[in-house]
């Protein structure tokens, strides 16, 4: 659902938008962007609005806060006590979940600074992003039905599969950065894309299966 809601919004902000803006460069792609911002405001508001209140509802609490505690100072305490458990007793299961850390945020970087680096560093039009960034999602879904299969088939180990997808997306990435570099070689990321999308579907299930 979440990648049908991600190509809805890029059709409709694609198509639409590109539909409603009238001036040429720098300052059509401000206006596709306002147009963005306002279709995912005006959506997403009485969606969110209505999971939180009507569908999520009161629960009760799932456990109790210690003597002692304060709610503003509990969360600290319970990481704190967490990362001193991995540290001295689980401390190859703290390596796993550092390395988790830091391949989570930098993927997590990586799409936030591809809006800017075809922008600005490839000379691409903001419709030119939103090809890339529908592409991208489309070969993410490939991604993550293979990822499936090959732990339904234990085709990898659940280590190497998330490895797997790891050593394909940093592979795409320093192509990237080696070759595709300026508005003379902007072409080639789309061939790099499809490769990226579908890595970044891959390593979601997988990394999933092996928490």
């Amino acid at each position: 659902w979440e990648s049908l809601a991600i190509i809805l919004y890029l059709v409709i902000v694609g198509g639409g938008g590109r539909a409603l803006v009238n001036r040429e460069g720098p300052s059509g792609e401000v206006d596709l962007a306002r147009i963005g911002q306002v279709v995912a405001c005006v959506v997403g508001a009485p969606l969110m609005a209505l999971g939180m209140f009507r569908y999520l509802g009161r629960r009760p609490a799932l456990q109790e806060l210690p003597e002692g505690r304060s709610l503003w100072t509990v969360g600290f305490y319970r990481v704190g006590a967490t990362v001193k458990t991995l540290r001295t007793e689980f401390r190859t299961l703290g390596c796993f979940y550092l390395g988790y850390a830091f391949w989570e945020s930098s993927n997590t970087a990586v799409v936030s600074l591809t809006g800017a680096y075809v922008l600005e560093q490839l000379g691409m039009t903001a419709f030119d992003f939103i090809i890339i960034a529908l592409l991208f999602v489309l070969c993410a879904i490939p991604g993550a039905i293979t990822s499936i299969k090959i732990a339904d088939k234990e085709w990898l180990s659940l280590k190497a599969s998330v490895a797997g997808a790891l050593v394909l997306s940093s592979v795409c990435l320093f192509f990237v950065s080696a070759f595709v570099y300026s508005s003379e070689t902007r072409g080639i990321i789309y061939a790099v894309v499809p490769f990226l999308g579908f890595a970044n579907g891959w390593v979601y299930p997988a990394q999933r299966n092996l928490l």
